[in-house]
């Protein structure tokens, strides 16, 4: 579990800082990068592995 929660804080922290960098382009680009982080980092974290897990018990 624990590895779970880097790998997600990790995500959420690469999206804040590249929406921090665009932040002169776009105004909203920090909470808008900073949850599309949230995101990648909840699929890497649950979904992939629930998909692994659905598709070794159909064989």
């Amino acid at each position: 579990m624990t590895k779970n929660r880097w790998i997600l804080g990790i995500c959420t922290l690469i999206g804040l800082i590249i929406g921090i960098i665009l932040m002169n382009q776009h105004k909203s680009a920090v909470l808008v990068f900073t949850l599309m982080g949230m995101a990648v980092g909840y699929v890497i974290v649950f979904w992939i592995p629930q998909l692994k897990r659905h598709f070794q018990n159909k064989r």
